[in-house]
């Protein structure tokens, strides 16, 4: 029987067709909704336009643009993503840090921060 998706499913990786990167957008994604739902609403649009994550030296993990053409992406990153670089670089710090292999941690984070 094939997999049911279902909307919590959407939210955590509207895009897990894309594989490689699957786990780390969905430890993003989740602590993007606890912080601030409007970054969350900013990432997961990204990742729905294809968008990925790749190793980077400073923040653990960058985004790299996916399917959309350059000058929307470019126009996107002007609007959306530079007055928020600071959450959203914290975001990719503490995403970087979960393995996304066992997301238990995440899960085990999330329930203390909201305490």
């Amino acid at each position: 029987m094939p997999k049911v998706t279902t909307l919590t499913d959407y939210e955590l990786d509207p895009r897990p067709d894309l594989e490689s990167d699957h786990g780390y957008w969905v430890a993003l994604l989740r602590l993007a909704k606890m912080k601030d739902i409007d970054i969350f609403g900013i990432l997961h649009c990204l990742r729905c336009g294809g968008a990925g994550l790749q190793n980077d030296p400073v923040t653990g993990l960058r985004i790299v643009p996916g399917e959309w053409e350059q000058d929307r992406y470019n126009q996107f990153k002007i609007t959306h993503l530079r007055p928020n670089l600071e959450p959203i670089k914290d975001l990719l710090i503490r995403a970087s840090k979960v393995n996304p292999i066992t997301q238990p941690q995440l899960f085990a984070t999330s329930k203390k921060e909201a305490m």
